[in-house]
């Protein structure tokens, strides 16, 4: 996701481009799917946080050289903002910022896909002020993301691909930065995940069959109860598979 010249060597060109615009009136607007910020000229998409106290938004183009998607170069660009007091605490530039998730307390996290067809990403999670809590550089294609309710934990999912990263899932702490874990999931056919973050654990929802957590170490304490739920499944293959 650095706001005016890049001029940053090849190692740098991963990490996002951080800025901060506190002026009030900045004039945010929703209009579904969009946010637009008209003191900055700026729109994209957007996700609220629950409360919807808290929007972050992504472009993932370059409007001035008219490029979007997959390209080569022209930096995407983001912004945090707070619906409650018309500001943005936070706004940047990265290379393709997509997918952010905003919790209560106005931390964020986005997925940057990377310029060109390479498989990799980069997973990144900010506090309200925009300060960098998580930067995790991946060997794979970033298939989903998100944060917590209370911006306690955040988690990504990766594609497929011939690097260690592949086909694994990843926990951070964000009260610490610390990355709790990166497994290869025990459950296919996955339709979404959610938190606990209490006990700091990851819980994944499989459509049709059940919820099922991994703890904060990345062990899977629901095998059992997924074995059971595979073998009373409809799906003939779960069955078989679980046999």
């Amino acid at each position: 996701m650095r706001i005016f010249d890049w001029l940053f060597k090849k190692r740098n060109a991963d990490k996002p481009e951080m800025g901060a615009v506190r002026t009030r009136s900045q004039m945010i607007e929703l209009e579904k799917p969009f946010l637009h910020v008209s003191t900055m000229d700026y729109g994209g998409l957007y996700s609220l946080s629950e409360s919807k106290k808290w929007a972050v938004s992504w472009r993932d183009s370059d409007p001035a050289a008219g490029r979007g998607g997959l390209r080569e170069s022209g930096l995407g660009e983001f912004v945090l903002a707070d619906l409650a007091g018309d500001l943005v605490p936070a706004h940047g530039k990265m290379q393709r910022p997509n997918n952010g998730s905003v919790a209560d307390n106005g931390s964020f996290s986005l997925e940057d896909w990377h310029f060109e067809n390479t498989l990799s990403g980069t997973f990144s999670v900010f506090d309200n002020t925009g300060t960098p809590i998580v930067n995790k550089e991946l060997t794979a294609n970033i298939l989903d993301s998100g944060i917590s309710r209370n911006g306690k934990l955040a988690y990504c999912a990766t594609a497929n691909s011939k690097t260690e990263h592949s086909y694994k899932i990843f926990l951070f702490d964000l009260e610490t930065g610390e990355e709790l874990f990166c497994i290869t999931p025990r459950t296919g056919g996955i339709e979404s995940y959610a938190f606990d973050e209490d006990r700091k654990l990851l819980i994944a929802g499989v459509k049709g069959v059940g919820k099922f957590r991994y703890d904060r170490g990345g062990n899977f304490v629901d095998a059992e109860n997924l074995d059971k739920a595979n073998l009373n499944s409809s799906d003939y293959s779960r069955i078989i598979r679980a046999a």
